[in-house]
Protein backbone atom coordinates (compact mmCIF):
# COMPACT_ATOMS: atom_id res chain seq x y z
CA UNK A 1 0.00 0.00 0.00
CA UNK A 2 1.63 3.37 -0.37
CA UNK A 3 1.40 5.45 2.43
CA UNK A 4 1.49 8.98 0.89
CA UNK A 5 -2.42 7.86 -0.24
CA UNK A 6 -2.98 5.79 3.34
CA UNK A 7 -6.07 7.60 5.17
CA UNK A 8 -5.26 5.93 8.53
CA UNK A 9 -4.23 8.15 10.86
CA UNK A 10 -0.26 8.35 12.11
CA UNK A 11 -0.46 6.47 15.57
CA UNK A 12 -3.71 4.39 15.18
CA UNK A 13 -3.68 1.18 16.49
CA UNK A 14 -5.48 -1.97 14.41
CA UNK A 15 -7.87 -4.68 15.60
CA UNK A 16 -9.14 -2.99 18.92
CA UNK A 17 -12.77 -2.68 17.36
CA UNK A 18 -15.23 -5.25 15.80
CA UNK A 19 -15.72 -3.73 12.50
CA UNK A 20 -18.99 -5.62 12.25
CA UNK A 21 -20.50 -4.22 15.22
CA UNK A 22 -19.55 -0.48 14.32
CA UNK A 23 -21.50 -1.41 10.88
CA UNK A 24 -24.37 -2.20 12.81
CA UNK A 25 -24.48 1.77 14.28
CA UNK A 26 -28.31 3.44 13.84
CA UNK A 27 -27.95 6.32 13.45
CA UNK A 28 -31.88 6.90 13.60
CA UNK A 29 -31.56 5.60 17.12
CA UNK A 30 -28.93 7.30 17.97
CA UNK A 31 -30.36 11.04 17.34
CA UNK A 32 -33.82 10.10 18.72
CA UNK A 33 -32.41 8.87 21.98
CA UNK A 34 -29.34 10.38 21.94
CA UNK A 35 -26.86 7.33 22.94
CA UNK A 36 -26.17 4.40 21.05
CA UNK A 37 -24.62 0.81 23.14
CA UNK A 38 -21.54 0.01 21.38
CA UNK A 39 -22.21 -3.76 23.05
CA UNK A 40 -19.61 -6.30 22.06
CA UNK A 41 -17.56 -3.59 20.03
CA UNK A 42 -13.97 -4.63 21.74
CA UNK A 43 -12.12 -7.07 20.47
CA UNK A 44 -10.24 -9.31 22.81
CA UNK A 45 -6.99 -6.95 21.95
CA UNK A 46 -9.03 -3.87 22.45
CA UNK A 47 -9.98 -4.89 26.42
CA UNK A 48 -6.94 -5.62 26.94
CA UNK A 49 -5.29 -2.49 25.42
CA UNK A 50 -8.28 -0.54 27.64
CA UNK A 51 -7.30 -2.31 30.87
CA UNK A 52 -4.20 -1.91 30.38
CA UNK A 53 -4.82 2.21 29.63
CA UNK A 54 -6.92 2.58 32.84
CA UNK A 55 -4.41 0.46 34.80
CA UNK A 56 -1.79 3.48 33.96
CA UNK A 57 -4.13 6.09 34.51
CA UNK A 58 -4.93 4.67 38.15
CA UNK A 59 -1.26 4.50 38.93
CA UNK A 60 -0.67 8.32 37.79
CA UNK A 61 -3.96 9.04 39.80
CA UNK A 62 -2.16 7.08 42.67
CA UNK A 63 1.25 9.11 42.28
CA UNK A 64 -0.92 12.23 42.35
CA UNK A 65 -2.55 11.59 45.38
CA UNK A 66 0.44 10.42 47.36
CA UNK A 67 2.99 12.84 45.78
CA UNK A 68 0.99 16.01 46.84
CA UNK A 69 2.42 18.37 49.13
CA UNK A 70 -0.95 18.83 50.84
CA UNK A 71 -0.02 21.25 53.15
CA UNK A 72 0.97 23.74 50.70
CA UNK A 73 -2.12 23.90 49.09
CA UNK A 74 -3.85 27.76 49.77
CA UNK A 75 -7.12 26.21 50.41
CA UNK A 76 -8.94 29.27 51.31
CA UNK A 77 -8.66 31.51 48.35
CA UNK A 78 -10.00 28.51 46.67
CA UNK A 79 -12.66 28.38 48.93
CA UNK A 80 -12.11 25.01 50.20
CA UNK A 81 -12.02 23.98 53.40
CA UNK A 82 -8.71 22.41 54.99
CA UNK A 83 -8.74 18.63 54.90
CA UNK A 84 -7.91 17.28 58.58
CA UNK A 85 -4.66 16.17 59.78
CA UNK A 86 -5.96 12.96 59.84
CA UNK A 87 -6.59 13.10 56.17
CA UNK A 88 -2.79 13.72 55.03
CA UNK A 89 -1.23 11.31 57.07
CA UNK A 90 0.33 8.47 54.35
CA UNK A 91 -1.58 5.76 55.62
CA UNK A 92 -5.15 7.54 54.83
CA UNK A 93 -3.41 9.08 51.77
CA UNK A 94 -2.33 5.34 50.27
CA UNK A 95 -6.20 4.24 51.46
CA UNK A 96 -7.48 6.70 48.84
CA UNK A 97 -5.20 4.87 45.93
CA UNK A 98 -6.29 2.34 43.63
CA UNK A 99 -9.87 1.30 43.22
CA UNK A 100 -11.38 4.37 41.44
CA UNK A 101 -12.54 1.49 39.14
CA UNK A 102 -15.23 0.44 41.86
CA UNK A 103 -16.99 3.75 42.16
CA UNK A 104 -16.33 3.89 45.85
CA UNK A 105 -17.43 7.51 45.61
CA UNK A 106 -21.08 6.68 44.46
CA UNK A 107 -23.64 5.68 47.02
CA UNK A 108 -24.18 2.11 46.68
CA UNK A 109 -27.65 2.35 45.41
CA UNK A 110 -25.50 4.65 42.18
CA UNK A 111 -23.25 2.05 41.83
CA UNK A 112 -25.76 -0.60 41.33
CA UNK A 113 -27.57 1.72 38.54
CA UNK A 114 -24.23 2.05 37.02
Amino acid sequence: MNTLHDPTPTGRLHDLLRPEVLAAFDRTFFEREGYWVWEGVLTDAGQQHWTACLQKLQRMNDAIVVGTDWAAIDYASRGLPEPTPEQTTPEFLAACCGGSEQMRFMSPELRAYM
